[in-house]
């Protein structure tokens, strides 16, 4: 008897200190545990563990490696415009769509702000193809600094292991517009597509995931002769360059671009996404 009465102490004790931790967390936090992915297949992802996930990837480090670009020391807040009234029910709109945010900015003034799945100005949200920008402006930054000669410098002058593939005659002009004639397939519905396959890929020894999976893709068409969207081999392949940037002057140069931005902060997610914190009046960014 008296070991049931320390037995069901102990176990009470547990639970009161459980649920004082579990208050201790943040809502992105507690959600997360609550509706925890038991994947790494994002793309089929229930959308209780999409809400609550993509809010929260930097808590995942087995899905996504997170690195922090520290902010500039200015950042500059958006100024507030007239309200924008529109002829329709926004909140109703985006319960709709299922939107976490819409942010509407006119002349540089912050006409309209709302938030939904129960998200506010303070969180972060997986922000996926908007890394694509960032991609394309670091890759500006490279060619000022003289790290990158040419756009029409072939890939696999940066990335060698290119080489002897169907990349080995893309420029980088044609990768970051996404005519490089290289098949991909981008259907997220499709758990065949290479988007789907490209994560789980096993490389050869001392060779990158990705580098390896695109390296075995064949060619459809000769580069620049055709227009195909393939986003996460635009993002994903210059991220993986080892030129022009090893890791320490890449994170300066990622820094100068959060500066530029006066971003509050950038954290990298993954290969080809970023997350960035939602506020648009006390953090927002504005591009100078």
């Amino acid at each position: 008897m008296k070991f049931k009465k320390i037995a069901l102490g102990a176990l009470a004790a547990l639970v009161v200190a459980g649920s004082a931790v579990w208050f201790t967390l943040d809502k992105e936090t507690r959600g997360l545990l609550a509706a925890l992915p038991t994947n790494r297949d994002l793309l089929f992802w229930s959308e209780p563990q999409r809400d609550a996930a993509f809010r929260a990837l930097d808590r995942l480090p087995v899905l996504a490696k997170v690195r922090v670009v520290p902010a500039g020391g200015t950042p500059l807040p958006l100024p507030l415009g007239p309200p924008l009234k529109l002829a329709l029910d926004v909140d109703a709109y985006m319960a709709g769509q299922r939107s976490a945010a819409l942010l509407v900015l006119h002349d540089g003034k912050v006409r309209l702000e709302r938030y939904g799945l129960d998200f506010d100005s303070g969180g972060r949200w997986t922000s996926f193809s908007v890394a694509k920008s960032i991609t394309s402006t670091l890759v500006g930054a490279a060619i000022r600094d003289g790290h990158i000669r040419s756009m029409d410098d072939k890939v696999s002058e940066y990335i060698p292991q290119m080489k002897g593939s169907a990349y080995d005659d893309v420029s980088i002009r044609q990768l970051l517009t996404m005519t490089s004639g290289v098949r991909w397939n981008e259907d997220y519905a499709d758990p065949n597509s290479d988007v789907a396959r490209f994560n789980s890929h096993e490389p050869e020894e001392g060779v990158d995931a990705l580098v390896s999976y695109l390296r075995r893709l064949p060619r459809e068409v000769p580069p620049g002769t055709r227009w195909h969207c393939a986003p996460t081999v635009k993002s994903s392949a210059l991220a993986k360059w080892p030129c022009p940037w090893p890791t320490t002057r890449f994170r300066i140069r990622c820094n100068g671009v959060a500066v530029a931005m006066r971003c509050m902060a950038m954290g990298w997610l993954g290969r080809a996404s970023i997350s960035i914190s939602a506020s648009a009046r006390a953090r927002t960014r504005r591009a100078r």
